[in-house]
């Protein structure tokens, strides 16, 4: 099939008329990178980055906003011993007696933090979400805004048993499996590239007995907030372990979800405990940076593996679709974890593809090296075409897929606008601007397809966008960031 490259300049003498922006609705915070989620009542619910989350009517209407906060301690100690807070020593310190190290001291009140998360709606009647700043998961009456549950995983049987092996701190979204009942949520970042700023105190930051947030774990709840099992992140040579990525959920409930460390795995819940079934382990060939100190002459070098931020979906065939900082995207056999294909793109893939009902795979790469670009890959891996934007940091993000056959796409930067694109063949359709900087949220739809939505921002104030569409959702595997507009992540 021909491969087409089309450039904005020659696509603007045919646009449309913009769409309508029918309401915007203004918010406290505005950072939140996976959507609101949408009841069959047509209300949206999403938090954002100072600790809100939101209940807002199809007319743009508040129905509530709940506030989320948290307290650390003055000073942090295990077990008596007093936690050294890493980014306050003197250069060249030596760490060989510390037990416990924590790299950013937090004390007092703060407001949590909904940043990477989208939430989940797991009937109209209730909400689940998960946040950064505080490590905590809320069941959340959707009636009224009340938490009818939470849970802190500071307080599991794991973290307790050992309180700085802690794996909370959610940085990507959920997802549900209708089949097991039970909610997936991947917590904790161990941060890897700490290594370089210990490096520039002269601190080989690895060598630290424990360090708070010293993990990564997949974790699995009931659906009413039963604790099942979690599954932490290998982590050789203590190399940087984060759950990024969000889980995809098969039909036979097999769990599938990439890590920093690495490793792509499959997974099977067994009730109580878990399965591994395969992992892929994406080997650099070379390294990718370094770090030290002249003064002291240490130096630390990234490890041999690429990281997984991308987050998979799989297809009705069993293909399983994610792109990697390695500048490629991948489609594995879902059952043997085999690479299929791999597909050279113009720079890392950070954001998560989505699928047309008739298989075409469309992703977006961020341009490190290049362009932004959009592509249209078939189910085997051939491109039928590509969308480069003309500015060089400018990057797409996550697109939607509505039924008239229009790839609705924001972007990162200070573009303040919203694409439509054919899918036939990456003409650009339409362009609606004035709809803030950075539209960080991949876009959602209403169900009844008459309002898109697209949260942006401008000069310290952010806000909601409904614009106004005229077809729904894709009837195809996964048309959108976490497949539905509940945002389950399923297949």
């Amino acid at each position: 099939m021909l491969s087409i490259s089309v450039m904005l300049s020659s696509m603007l003498s045919s646009l449309q008329s913009p769409p309508e922006i029918l309401w915007t609705f203004n918010t406290t915070g505005w950072k939140n990178l996976g959507g609101p989620s949408i009841d069959s009542k047509e209300n949206l619910y999403w938090g954002d980055d100072v600790g809100f989350v939101y209940k807002v009517s199809k007319e743009g209407k508040q129905q509530w906003k709940s506030y989320f906060s948290c307290t650390y301690p003055e000073e942090e100690r295990v077990n008596g011993v007093p936690i050294t807070v890493m980014n306050a020593i003197p250069k060249g310190f030596d760490i060989s007696n510390i037990p416990y190290a924590i790299w950013f001291d937090m004390a007092g009140e703060t407001c949590d933090r909904f940043t990477s998360t989208s939430s989940i709606l797991l009937n109209d009647s209730m909400l689940f979400i998960a946040s950064r700043q505080c490590s905590k998961l809320y069941w959340i009456n959707t009636i009224d805004g009340s938490v009818q549950r939470s849970i802190n995983v500071q307080d599991l049987p794991s973290t307790k048993k050992d309180p700085l092996q802690l794996g909370g701190g959610f940085t990507s979204s959920p997802a549900y499996s209708k089949k097991t009942d039970t909610i997936y949520i991947p917590g904790g970042d161990f941060w890897g590239d700490q290594w370089c700023e210990g490096a520039k105190l002269g601190i080989d930051f690895r060598n630290v007995t424990k360090r708070k947030v010293s993990d990564s774990r997949l974790y699995a709840f009931t659906a009413d907030g039963e604790y099942k099992w979690e599954m932490v992140a290998e982590s050789p040579d203590r190399r940087r372990t984060a759950w990024y990525p969000s889980p995809a959920i098969g039909p036979d409930g097999t769990i599938f979800v990439g890590n920093f460390n690495g490793y792509l795995y499959s997974i099977t819940d067994l009730g109580s405990t878990y399965r591994i079934n395969w992992k892929y382990y994406s080997k650099r060939t070379s390294i990718f940076f370094s770090c030290g100190d002249s003064d002291t002459g240490l130096n630390i070098s990234t490890p041999d593996y690429f990281e997984w931020w991308s987050s998979p979906v799989l297809s009705p065939e069993g293909i399983l679709y994610l792109g990697s900082n390695d500048f490629n995207f991948y489609a594995f056999n879902s059952t043997t974890g085999d690479v299929l294909w791999t597909y050279p793109t113009v720079g890392e893939v950070y954001q998560s593809p989505v699928l047309g009902s008739d298989g075409t795979v469309y992703i977006t790469c961020e341009g490190d090296s290049g362009n932004s670009t959009l592509f249209a890959l078939t189910s085997k891996g051939v491109l039928k075409w590509k969308l480069v934007h003309p500015t060089i940091g400018i990057d797409f993000q996550i697109p939607l897929i509505t039924s008239d056959g229009t790839l609705v796409v924001g972007f990162t930067g200070t573009v303040s606008e919203v694409w439509g694109v054919s899918i036939e063949d990456g003409s650009i359709l339409w362009i609606r601007d004035s709809i803030g900087n950075n539209p960080t949220m991949s876009p959602s739809i209403s169900n009844d397809g008459t309002q898109l939505y697209v949260l942006g921002g401008a000069d310290g104030n952010f806000w909601m966008s409904a614009i106004k569409h005229n077809s729904t959702l894709a009837d195809s595997p996964c048309p959108k960031f976490r497949c539905d507009a509940q945002n389950t992540g399923r297949n």
